[in-house]
């Protein structure tokens, strides 16, 4: 049977780099960036509309939706702090995306 985890686990120092870090490692192909600008978009926009319904009401946030997408696509471009800020929560919404099709595919419901 195969291993989960790979023959050689990297050392804490090995990632201590800002160089070497998982949204650094994403950006270095051009789908990567690609993707990492959509999903803070997508992010962005869910945000966007909730706080957006939270504060005008029923059906009234989707001007905020549309803002506040726009927003973490722009900051997802910068390098600066807000910029890794807009990468990590795409990232991370990438990362979860991915690891429900493994459990969906691994544990099907049949619905």
């Amino acid at each position: 049977s195969a291993s989960r985890f790979p023959p050689h686990r990297p050392s804490p120092r090995e990632f201590a780099s800002a160089r070497n870090d998982a949204v650094a490692r994403y950006r270095t192909t051009t789908m990567g960036k690609a993707k990492l600008s959509a999903s803070s978009a997508v992010l962005g926009g869910t945000m966007g509309a909730f706080i957006g319904q939270s504060i005008m009401g029923q059906g009234k946030g989707k001007s905020v939706a549309i803002l506040v997408g726009v927003l973490f696509w722009i900051m997802s471009m910068l390098r600066n702090a807000y910029g890794e800020m807009s990468c990590s929560l795409g990232l991370a919404l990438i990362y979860l995306v991915r690891r429900t099709k493994m459990v969906r595919k691994k544990y099907k419901t049949g619905a």
